[in-house]
């Protein structure tokens, strides 16, 4: 009986102490720069024979690494993201025909130096890559969580910083934050999908190797929201 009662009168005082409380919340907003860009290569060459194919693919592929390598942005990253070799049929008339196969690599490429990334397209452009997809601009890990810690801080403040103004209003006295709970913030994202350039195949070299294009990127917008509850006396 004596733990009931001792119980029961606990949970009288956890009620009134949640009762004498002041619950506001607070946010915080900012604009983050991405700081990596990645580019998506995709070499696609159709061929009669499968040797073929594969040669020639590898050729362009071999001098599209070649290319970025040259230019040596910093902290690059190359990753050879698809290989595939695969026959290609045409189908007439009830008859399956084969064209040819077709061999497509992809490389992938990301790296901080983000005012070469219109080089880097350029190079694509000039190895004779059809198909290349970015940039993508995008904030790396360890930034974003620089700058989450910054935000996440700044919430607090804004949050005690309308505690405080409304104790002061209602003339009583502020104690100190019984309850926090994180209600929002933007969860990291590895890229954000930017427009696809393609180099058109009635573009000539001269043409390509002009075409660089200077690139503008937009900064990610993070955002914490904190729920704090402080105690008042």
């Amino acid at each position: 009986m004596k733990y009931l009662v001792l119980f029961f009168a606990l949970g009288l005082m956890a009620d009134t102490y949640q009762k004498d409380s002041i619950s506001v919340n607070g946010e915080c907003t900012e604009k983050i720069n991405p700081d990596r860009i990645r580019i998506e290569f995709n070499v696609d060459v159709t061929e009669k024979k499968q040797k073929l194919s594969t040669v020639k693919a590898n050729k362009i592929y071999e001098k599209l690494k070649a290319g970025v390598n040259k230019i040596n942005p910093k902290d690059l990253e190359l990753n050879t993201s698809s290989y595939n070799v695969r026959p290609n049929y045409d189908y007439t008339k009830g008859r399956r025909l084969l064209r040819g196969y077709q061999t497509t690599i992809g490389l992938t490429v990301i790296s901080s130096e983000m005012e070469k990334s219109g080089d880097i397209i350029n190079v694509g452009n000039i190895s004779g890559v059809n198909n290349i997809q970015g940039p993508n601009p995008f904030v790396s890990l360890k930034t974003y969580q620089e700058q989450y810690k910054k935000c996440l801080a700044l919430a607090a403040r804004d949050a005690k910083n309308k505690a405080q103004m409304l104790a002061k209003t209602l003339d009583v006295s502020l104690g100190n934050a019984i309850k926090v709970n994180e209600t929002n913030h933007n969860s990291y994202q590895t890229h954000r999908p930017h427009r696809s350039m393609m180099r058109s195949k009635g573009m000539s070299m001269d043409a390509a190797e002009s075409s660089a294009p200077n690139i503008e990127f937009g900064k990610q917008t993070l955002n914490v929201k904190l729920n704090v509850q402080f105690a008042i006396r």
